[in-house]
């Protein structure tokens, strides 16, 4: 599903979205509940030297976003259906902690010092503050709707959110506790890098098809760029200033403007129906209803799922050309 890198960049690790298989009977999906009952999955640990699986971590329900703290000492992930943080510790290779959190945690971010970890809780309006000595949860309320993807800035004292409900991005001062400023980016923003020098957020909006460029000085959007169908996770690049952007594609097949890349197909199932991450269609409940009905409902669902994986593979493009004669390549304004 997603992956985040050790401090000194030997590990990767990897959440794996569902299982399948013998002694698999329950995979999940995007619309479910700790009553759901789906499998708990696991979580690779990647020797990125021979590029092999060197450890399986078992965690929650349906993970997704991964973080390693800055002191190496956990890795976090976030249980979509389990509702929970998983608290793998580096050293043991074994998760040690289950922290409850609320319906479907999101996007984590560590604060510099390892002390803290946040947690976007993207069925509420909350951003969830745990503490990775004793484990206590605090929280930031009311910053806006589906909370989805966090970032902070080096020195700790600034954290962005991406509202996927409310199509904007906050800034929260951690020392107020409180949203300070926001910028309209697009419809349904889901993953944002930020630059290293902290001065630029770059935002990928799903809806919009689009990735902005956000002064975070002020919170201004200083360039939008389009993109090719519904963009969805995005990483900066600071030894060469290149922004990369992973794509959801549908019908669409060619890289517009001047964005250039090349397409990697993804093994995650796509968000399923009446989830944050994919609201429901107009008529999705009585599709539901009527296959389940006609005791055809099963085959029909593996069909268009099947269809669906065919047809929404999952692209990665850089961004290049477009960004680099305004600054994007070479630095941050």
């Amino acid at each position: 599903m997603e992956a985040a890198f050790s401090p000194d960049g030997r590990y990767a690790y990897a959440s794996n979205y569902s299982m399948y298989g013998p002694g698999f009977g329950r995979p999940g999906s995007d619309s479910c509940s700790p009553a759901s009952g789906y499998d708990d999955s696991f979580v690779y640990r990647i020797d990125t030297s021979t590029l092999e699986i060197d450890r399986v971590i078992e965690v929650g329900s349906v993970p997704k976003f991964v973080a390693v703290t800055p002191d190496d000492r956990f890795v976090l992930v976030g249980n979509w259906c389990s509702y929970t943080l998983s608290v793998i510790s580096v050293t043991k290779a074994r998760e040690v902690r289950r922290v409850e959190l609320g319906r479907y945690p999101r996007g984590i971010a560590a604060s510099p010092d390892a002390k803290t970890a946040y947690v976007a809780v993207m069925g509420t309006a909350n951003i969830a503050r745990v503490d990775l000595e004793n484990f206590d949860v605090d929280w930031i309320e009311g910053v806006g709707a589906g909370p989805r993807h966090l970032t902070i800035d080096a020195g700790g004292r600034y954290l962005y959110v991406t509202l996927n409900g409310d199509g904007t991005v906050a800034k929260i001062d951690l020392r107020k506790t409180e949203v300070v400023a926001r910028a309209a980016t697009g419809t349904a923003p889901r993953s944002m890098a930020i630059a290293d020098d902290g001065n630029s957020l770059y935002v990928v909006s799903y809806h919009s098809t689009t990735v902005s460029k956000v002064r975070t000085r002020d919170m201004k959007v200083i360039q939008t760029v389009e993109t090719d169908h519904h963009p969805i996770g995005i990483t900066y690049d600071a030894q060469t200033g290149q922004v990369w952007v992973r794509l959801l594609l549908g019908q669409h097949h060619g890289v517009r403007g001047q964005l250039e890349g090349q397409r990697r197909h993804r093994v995650s199932p796509p968000p399923g129906p009446g989830s944050p991450e994919r609201p429901p269609s107009r008529h999705a409940a009585q599709r539901r209803a009527a296959a389940s009905a006609d005791g055809r409902g099963c085959l029909r669902r593996g069909r268009r799922r099947r269809q669906r994986l065919t047809e929404g593979a999952r692209s990665t493009v850089r961004a290049r050309s477009a960004l680099h004669s305004s600054g994007w390549r070479t630095r941050s304004t």
